[in-house]
């Protein structure tokens, strides 16, 4: 009994968020280390030809079901004669509000970016670089909750039809841009900012029909940073930083 009323109380506390609150993407702690999810520009951005990165965040695992959390991502880019290097990659990514029952998010995007090489006329280069991701996204309820009117003369019947939730399974298309200047000099060290936009188009989420016209708002992104090689190149230091703003 005192399961079902905390799953319900949950489940209530999930629907009026996703009705009358902001949605809030996505991050990692360690963003730099999930350059898809970071910024479009980056693709392709690496001293070698393919990068694959993975990721995986449990949060609040304390409260016994916690936010599950994991991206997974693909590139490759294409040196020319010219130094310039375009890239191509794949992203994806999976976020569960709870391992038994609540929203999932699943994200899988195209990405895209052109860098160009500037030669300086001191020892450093300059790379701009300038990408753009399209991809689908899709958002459903998973696991088992229980509403009042399922509860018949106090006994719970779950072939009733409640008419407290009717959800659907939202998809719709994402479009995101970004761009870079990265300045290499020395032995391999950098110094980079960037900035990026994601959902551009401000795509409609819409979970329950019939209630408001929801749209995801434009989540702006500046980043930036160094990489700092000491000596000989066997040690290098990476500060960075990020600030993120959506919809206020």
């Amino acid at each position: 009994m005192h399961l079902r009323l905390i799953k319900y109380i949950f489940g209530l506390c999930v629907l009026a968020c996703m009705h009358i609150a902001n949605a809030q993407d996505i991050h990692f702690s360690q963003f730099y280390a999930s350059p898809l999810t970071l910024n479009p520009a980056m693709t392709g951005m690496m001293d070698g030809q393919m990068r694959f990165a993975g990721n995986y965040r449990e949060q609040w695992a304390s409260l016994g079901d916690p936010y599950l959390t994991s991206a997974a991502s693909f590139e490759r880019n294409m040196a020319l004669k010219n130094g310039d290097r375009p890239g191509f990659g794949l992203s994806m990514f999976s976020d569960k509000t709870g391992r038994d029952a609540g929203i999932s998010t699943f994200k899988a995007h195209l990405s895209g970016a052109y860098n160009k090489l500037i030669q300086t006329s001191g020892e450093g280069t300059v790379v701009l670089g300038a990408g753009m991701q399209i991809g689908i996204a899709n958002k459903s309820a998973f696991g088992d909750f229980t509403y009042p009117d399922q509860w018949v003369n106090g006994n719970y019947n779950a072939n009733v039809a409640t008419e407290e939730f009717n959800s659907n399974s939202p998809s719709y298309l994402d479009v995101n841009f970004g761009a870079i200047v990265n300045y290499v000099f020395g032995m391999g060290s950098s110094v980079f900012i960037g900035g990026s936009a994601f959902h551009l188009n401000r795509p409609k989420e819409i979970f329950i029909e019939g209630t408001v016209d929801n749209r995801l708002e434009t989540r702006w992104v500046m980043h930036g940073g160094s990489r700092l090689v000491i000596g000989q190149g066997e040690v290098s230091m990476t500060p960075n930083f990020i600030m993120m703003f959506q919809n206020g």
